[in-house]
């Protein structure tokens, strides 16, 4: 019979797994620091740094797998940034895979993704929309 590791505290155990996903996210779609030419921060204060808040995140629900890692105390693993790492590159694979493009740089802002999208079509010929010329495309 294999040993399993006891899990005191599923909550927390989900929270830690929640919070590490929201981190990704927002690492992937949203944080920047922004440096100017002299290398000072332009965006040094919370509110110029776009952080993710509860009201962007989706609803999420994790599983337990039970485990056990013989090299871990007591046979437990880490929960707390596991699912940080990831999240980048399941949005990075998700443009892809739903545009055809890359972006390889974060965040993965809508105009990283439009530039691709135009390198795209001047690559294959196509005519080119120049959605950076309207206002809203420029946030």
């Amino acid at each position: 019979m294999k040993k399993q590791c006891l899990i005191n505290n599923p909550a927390l155990l989900h929270a830690q797994v929640h919070g590490a996903l929201y981190m990704g996210m927002g690492e992937s779609i949203w944080e920047e620091v922004r440096f100017d030419a002299k290398g000072k921060i332009q965006n040094p204060t919370l509110g110029e740094y776009r952080l993710p808040t509860a009201l962007d995140m989706p609803r999420v629900h994790s599983s337990l797998v039970p485990s056990y890692e013989p090299a871990g105390p007591w046979g437990v693993k880490e929960v707390g940034e596991g699912a940080t790492l990831p999240t980048m590159g399941c949005f990075r694979n998700a443009i892809f895979d739903a545009m055809g493009v890359s972006v390889n740089s974060l965040p993965l802002t809508p105009k990283k993704v439009w530039a691709a999208l135009r390198e795209k079509r001047k690559a294959n010929g196509e005519d080119v929309w120049d959605p950076m010329a309207y206002e809203c495309f420029l946030e």
